[in-house]
């Protein structure tokens, strides 16, 4: 692939990597969030509008494979268009392998570490069935955390990386039902995955009628927001209503519609559209919005996006494992609202660094790797 000055393919959407790293900052706080909620009713994070958006942090999995769909695509159709064979699907495979594989293994090997101190702080956690059960060291290994209705304990988190694993080994072969390009066939693509996904979310065994889908029907969850990915890249392909997307006011209404729906307290399947409507109108800008995006605080969060959602999950397991040790219990009594804010701060900036030191030591350096002994 012919690269720029910059050594980013010619192809890369750059509004697009900022887009991940808001979306991996969401969740973050959205996990941090849940921490409270085993604490309840003690904490209670004020202003009640700010919890709710932090609470729904969790859709921005959804985002992240909308994206999925959008950027495979885009890479890939062309490669694939002329027929499937061995040696395209196997280069394909190692590529994606070596870009979600290293830094999965590497932060679950984190979490085997951390059974020590677990057992030395609190006895009890430590290779317990509720949170790190055998079981589930086998499934996160296998990447099995979302099929099946598995145990995944560990880094829960990491449902979601077995969900784009296993959806990465599907697409090649359902490509071809996406590469006729027709108005009917785009909206198809756009519309039916809201549909399936609006009935998906009953069968939710954690809260039915919402997207809480990950060790129940989490792949089928990912394969939906993948193929309406796809939609979506053929329209921005196709150029349809492009003076629209490409304002600021077309970006702007695209964060409306998620915050609305989120403080309405609307269905889940809603703040799809609301994403895709980020997605595309964040890949076309190039106004006030896409200055905004591409400053390069937000450029660099977007690069170490993956890393931030995977260690941000190992980084919880060590803020329990130091309230139980230096408080004896979840939380410290007597938290203010102040403090609770500074943890989230706190959380976040470990979080960064710690994400920011297993991106080059880990994440780069293990694909380069890995493409280099594979391909």
């Amino acid at each position: 692939m012919e690269l720029i000055k910059n050594k980013l393919p010619v192809n890369h959407i750059q509004s697009l990597t900022p887009l991940r790293g808001i979306g991996a900052l969401c969740i973050v706080a959205c996990h941090y969030l849940n921490l409270f909620a085993l604490a309840e009713p003690k904490y209670n994070l004020q202003p009640q509008f700010l919890a709710q958006l932090m609470e729904k942090g969790y859709l921005w999995v959804d985002f992240f494979f909308i994206l999925s769909g959008f950027v495979i695509f885009h890479v890939y159709h062309t490669r694939f268009s002329e027929g499937l064979n061995k040696h395209n699907y196997k280069q394909f495979l190692v590529a994606r392998f070596a870009k979600i594989y290293p830094l999965h293994l590497f932060t679950l090997l984190c979490l085997v570490a951390l059974q020590l101190p677990i057992y030395l702080v609190e006895p009890k956690y430590a290779f317990s069935e509720e949170h790190f059960p055998l079981i589930g060291l086998l499934t996160n290994l296998t990447l099995l955390g979302a099929v099946g209705n598995l145990p995944y304990g560990w880094n829960s988190v990491s449902w979601a990386v077995g969900a784009e694993w296993y959806t990465y080994i599907i697409f090649p072969f359902l490509l071809p039902l996406f590469l006729r390009n027709s108005s009917q066939r785009i909206l198809l693509n756009c519309s039916v995955p809201i549909v399936l996904l609006l009935g998906l979310s009953r069968l939710s065994i954690q809260m039915p009628g919402t997207l809480l889908l990950q060790l129940d029907y989490g792949l089928f969850r990912c394969l939906l927001d993948f193929t309406l990915g796809i939609g979506v890249y053929q329209i921005y392909q196709k150029g349809w209503l492009r003076l629209f997307f490409i304002s600021d006011y077309s970006f702007l209404l695209a964060w409306i519609w998620i915050i609305t729906v989120i403080l309405a307290r609307g269905h889940d399947v809603w703040t799809i559209p609301g994403f895709a409507l980020l997605l595309i109108s964040g890949a076309l800008n190039k106004g006030k919005a896409a200055k905004i995006l591409n400053v390069r605080v937000l450029i660099f969060i977007g690069e170490i996006s993956y890393s931030i959602y995977l260690v941000h999950g190992v980084i919880r397991i060590l803020i329990v494992l130091f309230s139980y040790a230096f408080c004896g219990e979840l939380f410290c009594s007597g938290f203010t609202q102040i403090q609770l804010y500074w943890g989230l701060f706190w959380f976040t900036t470990i979080t960064i660094i710690f994400s920011s030191l297993a991106y080059y030591a880990v994440e780069v350096k293990s694909r380069k790797y890995l493409l280099k002994k594979l391909q």
